[in-house]
């Protein structure tokens, strides 16, 4: 039986819904933003909501919706009680800084020494079981901050169609899941380090500058292995951060091209 996810409506949860739809998911599906494409009934926007707030039905959920408040309607009813919208942030790293002043603001410091779930609108195949499950073994482990990285064999066998980004390691090979478990403290302490890494993380030459050449090419020869990684970025970031290898493929099947559109809508309906 898995775990379930801890109640204390401290641990609050960020959901990042502001994303655009590629153009051919837009034709398909008639939304501009990807939180609004519905698939089976319901847009990825209450599909992500109705999971968190099954997995954490006492936790206040922050919501950024971009730049706009379109779609801002869809949880303005029950059962999002606890669901807080807000808009203007231009990019991710903007929207997790306003998320933390909103948090900062109604508890304190002591908000931003409590988990933080962080999770994208983009994964409608993952259960509130499964993401109950993650948030409980994320805790379990006391890091200061807790990936998921999922086996490709599993995601494989579960989802054949499915076309991910792998990393080879010598445990492995691995993708990364759209969930993730941290103190907010953390994001505040190192924003200006991640906002480096956000602005390169399609230049590997600059990665390469941030994080040393011998790493990266550790991580492209499959020369790394995941207690390197979690040693490396923990000592850059003056944390303890973990990954954890999680059984589940549903937290890594996103929704960022139109093949994971058309998977999604045949097993969803």
């Amino acid at each position: 039986m898995a775990p379930s996810a801890n109640s204390d409506p401290r641990l609050c949860a960020l959901l990042l819904a502001g994303g655009e739809a590629p153009k051919e998911i837009q034709a398909a599906a008639g939304a501009r933003k990807l939180c609004l494409t519905e698939l089976g009934g319901m847009t990825l926007l209450e599909r992500a909501l109705h999971t968190i707030c099954g997995a954490l039905p006492d936790s206040r959920v922050l919501v950024n919706l971009g730049l706009d408040d379109e779609g801002v309607s869809l949880v303005s009813d029950p059962p999002f009680g606890n669901v807080i919208c807000f808009s203007g942030a231009p990019d991710v790293l903007s929207a997790m800084e306003q998320a933390l002043s909103l948090l900062e603001a109604d508890g304190g410091e002591e908000a931003l020494s409590t988990n933080l779930l962080l999770m994208t609108v983009d994964i409608p195949l993952l259960t509130e079981q499964q993401l109950s499950e993650f948030i409980s073994l994320a805790q379990a482990s006391g890091a200061d901050g807790v990936w998921p990285i999922v086996e490709r064999a599993k995601v494989e066998e579960k989802f054949p169609g499915s076309q991910r980004t792998y990393v080879r390691t010598q445990q492995g090979v691995f993708t990364g899941g759209n969930a993730f478990l941290v103190r907010p403290r953390l994001l505040r302490e190192n924003s200006e380090l991640l906002r480096k890494v956000y602005s390169s993380r399609k230049n590997p030459m600059a990665l390469a500058g941030l994080f040393g050449m011998g790493l990266v090419m550790k991580l492209m020869s499959g020369r790394i292995s995941t207690p390197e990684l979690e040693n490396w970025f923990s000592q850059r970031f003056s944390a303890n951060l973990k990954l954890m290898v999680f059984n589940h493929p549903e937290i890594a099947v996103d929704i960022d091209k139109y093949s994971d559109y058309l998977l999604a809508r045949e097993i969803l309906g």
